[in-house]
């Protein structure tokens, strides 16, 4: 088992690993080299990875982005029964690496896959997320599209002034 690395965890673990406790810049240029790897599938390492992964390891730590890496790895080994179905929310906010997972999960349980997505509202590019994971879901999982056509968040006075300045632009 292994313990949460959180984020105050974390540039601890930089700071002593990499000796920049007073070097802000180079703490910051680290952390995101390390977070734009872990958003890759596979992740492709260089020694500043492999050196951030050791010090995790030796503190017996993973942080989030293992979580998904490590899940992956896990359900390739396990038997799970096929009666379920698997629903992705906010499915335009996921990465390469969580694509990845959701794909082994499906081919291991031959389940069917449901995505709910607004590829208009990708929030967390900066973690990794494309829009293009909509597009890549539906082909990958040969997923039927259904468009909801109405907005739910909204009231209609909001929704018709919307509609009204797209339209003129």
């Amino acid at each position: 088992y292994w313990n949460i690395c959180d984020e105050a965890k974390k540039r601890l673990i930089i700071k002593k690993a990499f000796k920049c406790k007073k070097d802000k810049n180079k703490l910051e240029e680290l952390l995101d080299k390390i977070s734009m790897a872990k958003c890759e599938w596979p992740m492709v390492t260089d020694d500043d990875i492999d050196k951030y992964n050791e010090e995790l390891s030796n503190y017996n730590l993973i942080d989030f982005d293992d979580m998904i890496y490590n899940f992956i790895n896990i359900i390739k080994d396990i038997s799970i029964p096929n009666t379920i179905a698997i629903l992705t929310d906010e499915l335009q906010d996921t990465n390469f690496p969580q694509l990845e997972m959701l794909r082994e999960l499906q081919a291991k349980l031959q389940c069917n896959m449901i995505g709910v997505a607004d590829d208009d509202q990708v929030l967390y590019q900066w973690r990794g997320a494309r829009p293009e994971n909509v597009s890549d879901f539906i082909k990958l999982f040969n997923c039927n599209v259904l468009n909801m056509g109405y907005n739910f968040r909204s009231c209609s006075d909001i929704v018709k002034a919307s509609k009204n300045l797209i339209e003129k632009n």
